[in-house]
Formats: C-alpha cells, sequence, structure tokens
C-alpha cells in the first residue's frame, strides 16, 4: 500500500494517494514500529505539497484565461497583473512549460504597448507638425514630420497622413525659398538705393563746395568794395574839412577857418532848414525764434551690425538732434543745410543723407513719417534762417558744440540741442556796441572780439561766409537806426543842442575793422 501510495503522489493522484495511505495506516496499527511510522509522515507530507501543486496549477489557469480575456479587450494593465500572477503560480506549481508560455503573453503585451505608445507619440508630433506648418516654420515643420514618420514605423500605423504632411512642407519650404529670394532681391534693391543715394550725396558735396567757394570769393569781392567805398568815403570827408581834394594845392584851396563845420552835418541843416521833410523811419526786423517743429521717439539704425536702436529725436530750424532720452545731451544731430531727406511708406523709414554716410530712421507708423517729413520740408525751406551751427575751439567753459544766432541788435550764443523743448538755453549774448571787430577767415573760420575780453570768439564752421554778410547786413541796418533814433532825438530838442546830441551818438556808435 505504501509502494502504491508513493506512485499516485508522484502521479499526482492526490485522492487516491491518501485513501491508499489511510488504509496502510490501519493494517500497521497493530504492528506498530518506528521506521513505518516515518515513512507514513514522509508520504503524508508528500500528500500535502502535491495537493498545494495543484491548487496552484489551478488558480494559474484561471488567471491566464483571465489575462487572455483583458487582451482582448483592451485591457493592458490589467492584463499584465493577471499573467505576472499566473506565471508566479506555474513555478510554484513546478511548471515550466506553462511559466514560459506566461512569459511570451508578457512579452507579447510589452511590445502592443510599445506599438501603442510610438502610435501616440506619432500622432502627437504630427498635431506639432501641423501647428509648424501653420506658423511657417519649415526647420520645425521638418523634424517633427520625421519624428512622426518614425513613430509611425514603429507603432505600425498607417503613414499616409505623413506623406500629406511631406508635401505640405515640400510647398511651405517652396514658399521660403522664393521669399528669401525676395528678400535678397529687395536688399540687392535696397543696397543699390543705397550706393545711388551716397553718389547724390557726393555730387550734393561737391556742389556745396564749389558753392562754398563761390561765395568766399563773392565776399572777398563785396569786402574790397565796401573798402574802396569807406576809402572814398573817409578821403572826402577828408577833402571837405581841409577845403579840397589837394593837399598840395594850396592856391585852389577854400579857406574855411570862418566856418562852423558841425553846422554842416545832416541833423543840424535839418534843423535849420524851414518846411524841412521828416527822414524816413528805420525799423529793426523782429528776430526769428527757435522752436522746436517736430519731437518724439524713433528707431534709428547702426552703422556697423545695422542694429536698431531707440532714440530720441528733435527737429528745430536749424539741425535734427538724436538722443538717449529727452532731456539728456545729444549724441549726434544732422544739419538742415547740408543734409538731403528720402523716405519711404513702403517701409516707414526716411533717410538723411550727408557727405559722409546714409543715416536711416523708422517711424513706429507711415501717418508719423509724412508728418516727420512735412516737418523736415519746413525746416528746409527756412534757408535764410539767422541760427548757425559751429565749433568753438578757444574757450574752456564753453561747450563746443553750439549756436550762433545773428540777431537786429548782436550775436547770440545758444547751447546745442533743445533739452526743454521749446526753451533753448542761451549762453550770452554780445551787442553791437560790445563787439570790437569781426570776420571770417578763409571758408572754415569765423570769429570775433568784445571790447570786455582779450581772448577773441574763435568758431570752426561752413557757414563763416554766410555769418559774416548776414552780420554785416543786420549791423549796417542797425546803425542806420541808431542814427534814426539820434536825428529823432535831436529833432525833438533845441537847435543849439541837437548838433551836440548827433555828434554824442556818432561817437557811441562802434565803427567795425573789415576783415580780421
Amino acid at each position: 500500500l505504501l509502494m502504491q501510495c508513493q506512485v499516485a503522489v508522484e502521479g499526482g493522484s492526490v485522492a487516491e494517494a491518501r485513501d491508499l495511505l489511510r488504509r496502510a495506516e490501519e493494517q500497521f496499527k497493530g504492528v506498530g514500529g518506528s521506521d513505518r511510522a516515518n515513512r507514513i509522515n514522509e508520504l503524508s507530507a508528500s500528500i500535502e505539497k502535491a495537493s498545494e501543486r495543484l491548487g496552484a496549477r489551478d488558480e494559474a489557469n484561471q488567471l491566464r484565461d483571465l489575462g487572455r480575456n483583458q487582451i482582448e479587450a483592451g485591457k493592458w494593465s490589467e492584463a499584465r497583473e493577471s499573467l505576472t500572477a499566473a506565471k508566479r503560480r506555474y513555478e510554484r506549481a513546478l511548471m515550466t512549460e506553462e511559466s514560459q508560455k506566461c512569459s511570451d503573453l508578457l512579452s507579447q503585451l510589452d511590445q502592443k504597448e510599445d506599438e501603442l505608445r510610438h502610435a501616440e507619440e506619432g500622432k502627437e508630433a504630427e498635431a506639432k507638425c501641423r501647428e509648424a506648418i501653420a506658423k511657417g516654420d519649415v526647420k520645425a515643420a521638418k523634424v517633427l514630420m520625421e519624428r512622426a514618420s518614425h513613430s509611425f514605423m514603429k507603432g505600425k500605423v498607417d503613414i499616409s497622413s505623413v506623406e500629406k504632411l511631406s508635401k505640405e512642407v515640400e510647398s511651405l519650404e517652396k514658399q521660403e525659398e522664393e521669399e528669401e529670394e525676395r528678400k535678397k532681391k529687395a536688399e540687392k534693391e535696397e543696397e543699390r538705393e543705397t550706393e545711388e543715394a551716397f553718389k547724390r550725396a557726393e555730387e550734393q558735396a561737391r556742389d556745396m563746395k564749389e558753392e562754398n567757394e563761390r561765395r568766399a570769393r563773392e565776399a572777398a569781392e563785396e569786402r574790397e568794395k565796401k573798402e574802396r567805398e569807406r576809402q572814398t568815403k573817409m578821403d572826402t570827408q577828408m577833402a571837405v574839412q581841409v577845403g579840397g581834394f589837394g593837399n598840395n594845392d594850396d592856391a585852389d584851396a577854400v579857406d574855411m577857418s570862418g566856418i562852423d563845420v558841425s553846422l554842416l552835418s545832416p541833423a543840424a541843416a535839418a534843423l535849420q532848414t524851414p518846411n524841412r521833410i521828416e527822414p524816413t523811419p528805420v525799423k529793426l526786423q523782429p528776430d526769428a525764434k527757435l522752436e522746436v517743429l517736430k519731437e518724439g521717439w524713433l528707431l534709428k539704425q547702426s552703422k556697423k551690425l545695422k542694429k536698431w536702436q531707440k532714440r530720441y529725436f528733435v527737429l528745430d530750424q536749424v539741425a535734427l538732434y538724436y538722443c538717449r532720452n529727452p532731456t539728456s545731451v545729444p549724441d549726434g544731430f544732422f544739419a538742415i543745410r547740408r543734409c538731403q531727406f528720402l523716405h519711404s511708406e513702403k517701409t516707414c523709414c526716411f533717410d538723411v543723407i550727408t557727405p559722409s554716410r546714409v543715416f536711416r530712421m523708422q517711424t513706429p507708423s507711415v501717418e508719423q513719417l509724412k508728418d516727420w517729413a512735412e516737418c523736415y520740408k519746413t525746416a528746409m525751406q527756412q534757408r535764410d534762417f539767422p541760427y548757425f551751427h559751429v565749433e568753438q575751439t578757444t574757450r574752456l567753459d564753453l561747450s563746443r558744440e553750439l549756436l550762433l544766432g545773428v540777431m537786429s541788435t548782436g550775436l547770440r550764443m545758444v547751447k546745442l540741442g533743445l533739452y526743454d523743448p521749446g526753451y533753448e538755453e542761451e549762453i550770452n549774448f554780445f551787442k553791437f556796441e560790445d563787439i570790437y571787430s569781426w570776420g571770417a577767415s578763409g571758408l572754415e573760420t569765423f570769429e570775433f572780439r568784445a571790447a570786455s575780453e582779450r581772448t577773441p570768439y574763435v568758431f570752426k564752421t561752413m557757414y563763416a561766409s554766410d555769418i559774416e554778410q548776414k552780420l554785416e547786413a543786420r549791423f549796417n541796418k542797425w546803425r542806420e537806426w541808431r542814427v534814426y533814433q539820434a536825428t529823432q532825438r535831436a529833432a525833438s530838442e533845441a537847435p543849439g543842442s541837437a548838433t551836440a546830441s548827433v555828434a554824442s551818438t556818432a561817437s557811441k556808435t562802434p565803427s567795425r575793422a573789415p576783415g580780421r
């Protein structure tokens, strides 16, 4: 019976082994023996182990069938748990073949999950690729398209949608190439326009140089003419005082010793003439005001890297200034009289062309561009404006760059730039009574001397002859006005004191030394 029980245990017949073991125990009760008892205990333990293995096998079979059903239903995580538990129970039941089958099912499940994951990644890359195409980013679209194609191939998904994306990317790449070609053509056209602008600037600089030389020659001729007239006038006055035009011609000289020469003055003669005609009134012209025509923030293109820099621009009748903020010292300026102005509504930019280079600025809108162009045109039309940009070279206590204004009663020096828009800062004002002499030296130097100062004021400027001519005209007008004022005062006084008043006024009027 014990041998039959052992065979039943090894064959997996647990119930039959238990029955045989029970029968063997009943027959051994009357015989006894420790060896037989030990053998019975060993067989009992073997029967229990076999029973456990059979239970584990049954549970493993149920879990394996459940895992297969969950795979078919698409419940991947639950199927993984069921198959993993079935594999452990097969191993406990020492069923190696069934355990390997569970391992194969788990491998297939891993492969399926990888395919699904790659398919999801492909769909995500496809969606991002469409977004990149909508934005026009060809480079990103190509990278995402390749990623989507690779993911779809790993996920065993149809790649027809990727092929459509490829056609769209090719079309977008072609458009980008066409746009790049248009940009290159536009840049070449801009370079050509810039070169033409440089050529025009060089021609303008050459014309300006010739014009300055011509004006300098005319100014020199005018000074010589005035000097000859002054000398002739002095000779005539001297001839009247000594009684003739020949100092050595005593025979033809007129004896003037008994005549009061002071009575020959126009004021005295007018007072002694009945029904005299009143002199023509002389009035000084009002001085032009230095004011802001336009101001605001603009973008200025740098020279080297062509980057746009934000600067604050101020336009008056003399120059276009730019600085870092509305209250700082100007970083630079463009003289209105020496520059050309071109603007393009297509790019919202305007170019200020100087003899050395072209400066480009950009406005926020076309309306502001038109406003700047109109104000610049207004500034250019004021060619006879009495303020000039100069560079002083002798005074350490003054700014190097400043404005010199020729006023109706003297010379005015103003700081460069309008720090408070609309209010210029005056450095000094010299009346004609305080100016000893002035003149232009060459084409680019103007200087004047104040009666109360030993050091002259010397300025380097392209408008030296213009300043001199305008100053001559203003001084002559001012002198006529002073004579007229003196005549009016003399007419209102007694005849005896009129001559003294006019003589006193004439003695106070400065006699300008021509040239330097």
